[in-house]
């Protein structure tokens, strides 16, 4: 998949020739019959998006500051490492790479891989990463002992990269190393520093750093090299013989004062230190080596204490460094702020600083900041404080010096600096990195549409999309609305759905502080509109909120002794100033916003809250209903009563047509609100529509693992559980978010142990075994293509065309189905065509393929095709035996570019002969025929 991106850009670079009318009557043609057959298949993949099993394109966009930076020089690489999971939509374990012209390599994602640590390049360019080891939590008992590290090489060819993970042995029996604080090669060894957590004899825990060296022949540890500290130690580098090491020491009641060293440790055996140079006061953040061995220290002190930041410099042999002015390097620095990175250029040193905070009336702006040989400052650069802001980030987190040129690593880009002036040369965007994320909610609307909202992004056609995304009622998405981008990924909650179909939304805009509050409407053919509410002095903080076909209704508080409901128009935003209840009685001390709030179809606002009902720690749980007609006129507060349930329990409310569900209890809606006494379910229900509640339970299946299960109550019984249906998802999983769509459909995201979304699953009663569906393949003589369909209609069209497209023979059986297993995974398929200055061709592919190459502009995705199995480690199962074969004719200069699927050895073999390049099996059939044309 990798490579297919590499030529898919490199198609842009070749010349796009003239196509004659034919090959425009096929593009065309290609076109219609995409058109045709998305239409044919609408009622077999409803909602297939919501059904694929891997949410492997959706994730939480952060800064790239979550991660750390190594450069390699040789090979012209960047490396990008820490918390991520995601990298423009593309799954990867916390490791990415780009070109210095910040071009991801999507060959090179590693998966698999644990938590990275520490990250240096071997001589050959491969990495050679210390990752995460395993960790007691708490006491450290008597037979607990993890007394070993890991080390994974990973290859840094293009391509899948192999890893190889060596487990090193320390030798130090009775220790558990749980944090790695250094590491770094040079042959023959691997360097590393750890802490230890060991248990003397008086059961005493005792925190300590190892510094351990390891052949990288055969992994042994050496015995006779090595260094014991009481702090935590991290490396710098080695240069010249000798390893160099910084860490804080104290403060302590014999050594008040904090203190920064750094040491030399010789590289011969014992690994005795060379040197050690302190600083009092301070505390290491950036170390640094010049050419000739000189050292930089940077550091800062408490806030209060100034200067805050200090730059310092030792000679080689450790020794203060009297041509260095602290106080003239100081004196440029801005107070209250501290260096962020730092790096060392034509024997300048380069720093940045972020804006400071004690400086009235206003502090300085984050800047970069040169230094000559003596320690003379000047300020260069400066930004934006805006450099939170995950959508503009113009602060540069990273400075790296690699092949010759200064690179600012920002938020989601890379810029080239001039060396000189320090101004930008050349900008590469679009390395948006993050976390894996859950779509968040998901309502079906009237027009059997469906709407996502959160926080998460997605990309498609090259584009990235947040925080909202609607799919048709075919389950196509709909990408007209760039709604997620106006408000800032800050909206969560979709309020409900307006007369003419819009989906109402209400969320904080100010991205940092959340202080202005707004509400946001759009529909599938209009664009979005936004109606925004912040600084208006008859608006105070907005809470919980719901609409109706109307208003949006919305909780204010204007201090935490005072709230009402309020409302808004939905066609204007206008406040109804004469329309307020006030749902806080006088006396009472409200302690948040109510856990539920929400509207019935019969005009009554609902809500569940917690009291002190009399300043005396009397504290109940309350559930209230007000009357949307007249609130002014009493009794406005149709229902008020103490629901008997712990207070600070977090008590969600859910409304169907016929009752109101809180707890483990229901009201009827049509009798006053009165407890109906014949529903009592064993738990509170999750999720209510209106033939059953659905509950989510975890159960220890032993000692160390759970389960999570998913059940349902009848809601025509007693709330007694429904014995016949239940689901189980299996491990460390639990269910974050989902919806039912009246049709026996139960939609879940399950997330793993970390809460990150892994994947969705679709619980229902409706019989849903795939059905067979026959792959057949066509050959274009006018274009020169070969081109593959499992859509039946568009096979019946292109046969209507003989003398353009003409059958080869070749056919596959696989599988189609409204709902697909985690196994059976959907094609997505997508047009590379002349519009976008492509070749006039086709790509398949499932999964991870699919999230690639949507984040490229110039293919146009054209939904599902068929589904198929997946090989693993290119070997076919026996119920799906048949291997599908992808193939590139390498044509790229010409803008000829295309894929061939085959399915038998000695066609395969033919066209690798003719100069087509093998990129190995895709999918698994069960069935096939070989082509004979």
């Amino acid at each position: 998949m990798g490579m297919l991106l590499y030529r898919a850009r490199m198609f842009l670079k070749g010349p796009v020739r003239s196509l004659f009318s034919a090959l425009q009557r096929f593009g065309l043609l290609l076109c219609m019959m995409c058109t045709a057959c998305l239409a044919s298949n609408s009622a077999a993949t409803a909602l297939l998006p919501l059904a694929s099993p891997d949410f492997s394109g959706f994730y939480s966009p952060t800064s790239l500051s979550a991660s750390r930076v190594v450069v390699d020089d040789v090979r012209g690489w960047i490396y990008f490492y820490g918390d991520i999971t995601h990298v423009k939509g593309a799954r990867t374990s916390g490791l990415f790479r780009t070109s210095l012209g910040g071009v991801i390599d999507y060959s090179w994602l590693p998966q698999n891989l644990k938590k990275l640590r520490s990250l240096a390049i071997a001589d050959n360019g491969d990495l050679l990463a210390m990752v995460e080891p395993e960790s007691v939590i708490g006491p450290l008992p008597s037979s607990a002992s993890i007394d070993y590290v890991d080390v994974v090489r990973i290859s840094h060819v293009a391509g899948a990269p192999t890893l190889t993970t060596v487990r090193l042995s320390v030798a130090q029996p009775g220790t558990q190393f749980d944090y790695l604080t250094a590491f770094t090669a040079e042959a023959p060894w691997f360097y590393v520093a750890l802490r230890g957590r060991s248990a003397s004899a008086s059961g005493q825990i005792s925190d300590q750093t190892y510094l351990r060296r390891f052949s990288m022949t055969n992994q042994l540890l050496d015995s006779s090299w090595g260094q014991v500290y009481d702090e935590q130690a991290t490396f710098v580098r080695i240069y010249s013989g000798g390893l160099y090491l910084t860490y804080s020491s104290g403060p302590s009641i014999t050594q008040p004062k904090v203190q920064s060293i750094v040491q030399r440790v010789a590289l011969t055996s014992g690994a005795a230190p060379g040197w050690t140079a302190t600083v009092d006061g301070i505390y290491p953040r950036n170390v640094l080596i010049d050419s000739i061995g000189r050292i930089y220290l940077t550091g800062d002190r408490s806030p209060n204490i100034q200067p805050f930041l200090e730059i310092h410099r030792f000679t080689a042999i450790g020794a203060r460094d009297t041509s260095w002015s602290v106080e003239r390097a100081n004196s440029i620095l801005p107070p209250g702020g501290w260096i962020t990175n730092a790096v060392l250029l034509n024997q300048q040193l380069i720093v940045t600083t972020t804006g400071g905070n004690v400086s009235p009336p206003i502090p300085p702006p984050p800047s970069l900041v040169s230094f000559d040989d003596s320690g003379n400052g000047r300020i260069v650069r400066q930004f934006s404080k805006d450099y939170r802001s995950s959508n503009a980030a113009p602060f540069p987190y990273a400075l790296i010096v690699g092949a010759g040129k200064l690179l600012s690593i920002r938020s989601q880009s890379i810029e080239v600096l001039d060396q000189e002036t320090f101004e930008t040369q050349a900008t590469y965007v679009g390395l948006s990195a993050g976390r894996a994320s859950s779509p968040g909610t998901i309502k079906r609307q009237p027009d059997g549409s469906t709407l996502l909202v959160g926080r998460f992004s997605v990309w498609y056609e090259g584009q990235e999309f947040r925080n909202f995304i609607r799919y048709d009622a075919n389950g196509i998405p709909d990408f007209k609305s760039r709604l997620g981008d106006a408000v800032d990924a800050n909206f969560s909650v979709l309020a409900g759905v307006s007369a003419q179909g819009e989906a109402v939304l209400t969320g904080a805009r100010n991205a940092q502080t959340g202080a202005s509050s707004f509400y946001v409407t759009a529909t599938a053919n209009t664009p979005a509109r936004t109606l925004d509410i912040s600084g208006r002095p008859e608006y105070g903080a907005v809470g919980a909120s719901a609409a109706d076909s109307v208003w949006l209704y919305f909780i204010e508080a204007q201090d935490m002794a005072s709230q009402s409901i309020r409302r808004v128009s939905i066609a204007t935003g206008a406040l109804d100033a004469n329309w307020a209840i006030k749902i806080v009685r006088a006396g009472n001390d409200p302690f948040g916003f109510p856990d539920g709030f929400d509207i019935d179809t019969a005009g009554g606002i609902w809500l569940t809250h917690y009291d002190d009902e009399c300043f005396t720690g009397c504290f109940f749980t309350g559930l209230e209903r007000f009357s949307i007609i007249n609130p002014n006129a009493p009794p406005y507060r149709l229902l008020s009563k103490d629901l008997g349930l712990w207070p600070f329990a977090s008590h969600p409310l859910q409304l169907n047509s016929s009752h109101a569900y809180t707890g483990r209890f229901r009201y009827r809606l049509s009798d006053n609100m009165v407890r109906d006494a014949s529903w009592e379910a064993a738990q509170m229900p999750r999720w209510v529509d209106d033939r059953y509640a659905y509950f989510v339970t975890n159960r220890a299946v032993s000692n160390t693992l759970t389960e999570t299960l998913i059940e349902r109550a009848s809601l025509a019984g007693n709330g007694a559980l429904d014995s016949l249906w239940q689901r189980t998802v299996p491990g460390s999983a639990s269910v974050v978010s989902a919806y039912t769509d009246g049709d026996d459909r139960f939609f879940a995201h399950i997330a793993g142990a970390t809460g990150a979304v892994k994947s969705s699953a679709i619980y229902t009663d409706q019989n849903l075994a795939p059905t067979p569906r026959t792959v057949v393949e066509f050959y274009s003589r006018v274009a020169n293509r070969y081109f593959i369909t499992g859509r039946a209609a568009e096979q019946a069209l292109l046969d209507q065309y003989p003398t353009v497209f003409q059958r080869t023979g070749m056919r596959f059986d696989t599988l189609t189905a409204p709902l697909l297993s985690d196994l059976t995974q959907p094609t997505c398929r997508f047009y590379f065509g002349p519009a976008r200055g492509g070749s006039n061709s086709h790509f398949y592919g499932t999964q991870q393929d699919c999230a690639i190459a949507n984040t490229i502009k110039e293919f146009a995705y054209e939904g599902r095709d068929f589904a198929a199995l997946r090989p693993a480690d290119g070997v076919c199962t026996t119920a799906h035996p048949v291997s599908v074969t992808r193939l590139f004719n390498n044509r790229v200069a010409s803008n000829e570019g295309n894929h061939r699927y085959v399915v038998g050895t000695q066609v395969l073999n033919a066209m690798i002969a003719a100069g087509w390049i093998n990129e190995g099996v895709v999918f698994c059939a069960t069935r096939a025929t070989e082509a004979v044309n």
